[in-house]
């Protein structure tokens, strides 16, 4: 069986942002917008309650060398976004009482604002932002915590809004790059030893996280419990490994990255009573099944490198993008492509679906009433493509 996508709308970021390539997507349902990053300094909002996807807010100046990653909580009032400097900015946002207006930027009534900047481990005292501090970003669903990979190697998870009691010792923060705390506070560190971390994840009740790194390797972590730690380092995919996404029910973990496949692995777990809280799920120490993170399967079809990955709200389809630019929608029950497409087009230069044309980001966009299920691509030039499924609303 196969399945048909039409392309609903297309658009590019305004210059000077359309000159460079769109890095990273996040969505909150809960705003009705859309997040995108690119190698310019702003940030822009775009409203997913209208088909049209009109542009309502921007952030200027947000990450003076552009910015790689952003990523939303699942309560979508917490946003994270990494710039190529160094600097990681946390935004909020209140969910409006009213729809937006779909004409114009709505600069009266912003939907997302600056709520300060990450700084343990990542600013030291002279005032220096090292950039490979943290690469990679995830938060948690509560919007409480952020999850961070490093080039070196390291796992790191922040409180956005730390107790005295979770944060690390004064001295333990100072044998990290000479770093001081600000309104976040560093409480875990793990060490993966597999190189530049290019991908990390939450799971659906925040109990775990997984990282995907440049040598390949996929690493879970357990965090709730009193004990945060390496649960397992899953198999490898052989070349580096760029993206790595829970299901939304957290029973499958999918990575990719230079092999060209998606690889999907088991995760069952059973929640204990034993142990206390710490903010990470629902507390207490949780049981791992021996077959946590067992790879169950592979899917094929992709003939280039794949920058990023996204399940479907139901977790019935993975959406995957690559290099080239073409874009596979799987089959999560039959394991298989059900959908090849091309991703946005770059302006006056055909489309980044040919094989000069990287799509570098891909994200499932809230089911509208009476629609059906559809994705954004951002890649070359600014450029953003909207599909939705051809059968339904």
């Amino acid at each position: 069986m196969s399945k048909q996508y039409l392309t609903t709308h297309a658009t590019t970021l305004p210059a000077p942002s359309s000159q460079t390539d769109v890095f990273s997507l996040a969505i909150s349902p809960q705003t009705n917008t859309l997040l995108i990053a690119s190698g310019g300094s702003t940030l822009y909002i775009h409203s997913t309650a209208s088909s049209s996807y009109p542009l309502i807010q921007i952030l200027p100046k947000a990450h003076s060398l552009g910015c790689h990653h952003i990523a939303v909580s699942s309560s979508g009032t917490t946003a994270i976004s990494t710039g190529f400097g160094g600097e990681v900015k946390i935004w909020r946002s209140e969910p409006p009482s009213e729809p937006l207006p779909d004409e114009a930027l709505n600069s009266e009534r912003p939907v997302w604002q600056a709520a300060g900047e990450v700084t343990a481990g990542i600013v030291t005292k002279g005032k220096k932002r090292n950039p490979g501090s943290c690469w990679a970003v995830a938060v948690s669903s509560s919007g409480r915590f952020l999850a961070g990979t490093t080039m070196d190697g390291k796992l790191r998870i922040w409180d956005l809004a730390p107790s005295s009691a979770n944060m690390l010792s004064e001295s333990e923060n100072e044998s990290r790059e000479d770093s001081f705390t600000g309104d976040a506070a560093l409480v875990h560190e793990f060490e993966t030893r597999g190189g530049f971390g290019m991908g990390v994840d939450f799971s659906p009740d925040d109990a775990l996280v997984a990282s995907v790194h440049q040598s390949g390797s996929v690493h879970l972590f357990a965090l709730s419990g009193e004990r945060p730690r390496l649960l397992r380092a899953l198999p490898s995919l052989h070349a580096p490994g760029r993206c790595v996404r829970f299901s939304p029910g957290g029973r499958l973990l999918a990575a990719a990255g230079d092999s060209g496949f998606v690889a999907l692995y088991a995760i069952n777990t059973a929640a204990s009573s034993a142990g206390t809280t710490n903010g990470y799920g629902s507390g207490g120490d949780a049981l791992y099944d021996r077959h946590v993170g067992d790879q169950v399967a592979i899917l094929r079809g992709h003939n280039n490198w794949i920058t990023s990955l996204d399940w479907s709200s139901t977790g019935e389809w993975i959406a995957s993008c690559s290099w080239n630019g073409k874009v596979r929608v799987w089959s999560t029950e039959r394991r298989e492509c059900v959908s090849t497409l091309r991703g946005p087009e770059a302006p006056g230069e055909g489309t980044a679906g040919s094989e000069d044309g990287p799509c570098w980001a891909l994200k499932w966009m809230p089911v509208r009433r009476g629609g059906s299920e559809g994705f954004v691509i951002g890649g070359r030039q600014g450029g953003l493509r909207f599909y939705r499924e051809a059968a339904g609303g």
